[in-house]
């Protein structure tokens, strides 16, 4: 009996599963072992951003070396230039379309000059700035709340590192969180400043900054679309008022359709853009 190994996710499957009909076409019985591998268990954060290499393939070649399966099944774009010593590309059936899938219904040589284009692939990021260089990348945003509370957002499309930060400043402390960091997503600076006037005139003051301490306060891991659901379910039961309730849903959609609207107006500027919420 022949052992296949491969990853679990559904494409990995099918193609083991069409490797193992080959192979009965040829009177060869195999299993398939499924084999979790690091680019499984790290899916909060895109390749190019881990350390290492081989992050679909290491743990599959190690079973090999081990002998505990037979052959592996991959993708060959997820192998690595060279293989590791005592191991080769058996084979490599024809291959299938290769075509890439534009989630838009026409070309990427057709869509309007500034298009934005959504990807996690540094592959395709290379791909698409070679392709259409004028298509848009980084956008600005500047948001003006009551009260005198600014937002700033910066957005780049096709930057290969990603950075999903929330700052807010105040003038006692600073908060950043950072939704990529594994270990410290949350940090607060003891820093401040304080402006007192220093003369008659308007512009003249005197500015003292406070420089303190870090402090790293421990966050629960947790998956946040979960812990969203759970705890609106915990209202319903409860009768209690959710963190955030339609309305707030309401103010972001319309914040939302008043930023598309600026932008709209200023394609291709390099100015940020206003927009009161």
């Amino acid at each position: 009996m022949t052992t296949i190994g491969t990853r679990g996710s559904q494409l990995a499957r099918w193609q083991a599963e069409w490797v193992r009909t080959r192979l009965a076409e040829h009177g060869v019985k195999a299993d398939i072992v499924l084999i979790k591998t690091k680019g499984d268990a790290e899916v909060d954060r895109p390749l190019h951003e881990m350390e290492g290499k081989g992050f679909f393939t290491k743990e599959i070649e190690d079973a090999l070396l081990e002998k505990r399966i037979d052959i592996a099944v991959h993708s060959l774009k997820d192998l690595p230039t060279a293989l590791p010593p005592g191991l080769a590309l058996g084979a490599i059936p024809a291959r299938h379309d290769p075509r890439e899938a534009l989630v838009h219904g026409t070309s990427l040589l057709a869509l309007p000059a500034g298009s934005r284009i959504g990807t996690s692939s540094l592959r395709r990021m290379t791909q698409v700035r070679y392709l259409r260089p004028d298509l848009e990348d980084v956008v600005f945003l500047t948001l003006r709340y009551p009260g005198g509370v600014l937002a700033g957002i910066q957005v780049s499309w096709l930057d290969p590192v990603k950075d999903r930060t929330v700052t807010v400043v105040g003038d006692q402390k600073m908060v950043v969180f950072d939704d990529v960091n594994p270990t410290e997503k949350l940090r607060v600076y003891d820093k401040g400043a304080s402006y007192q006037p220093a003369g008659e005139e308007f512009a003249e003051f005197m500015a003292s900054v406070r420089d303190g301490d870090i402090i790293i306060p421990r966050v629960r891991p947790g998956e946040p679309l979960k812990e969203q659901l759970v705890h609106f379910m915990d209202c319903i039961r409860n009768g209690r008022k959710p963190i955030s309730d339609a309305a707030d849903g309401l103010a972001i959609v319309r914040t939302l359709e008043q930023a598309q609207a600026e932008l709209d107006k200023t394609r291709g500027s390099s100015e940020q853009m206003a927009v009161v919420a």
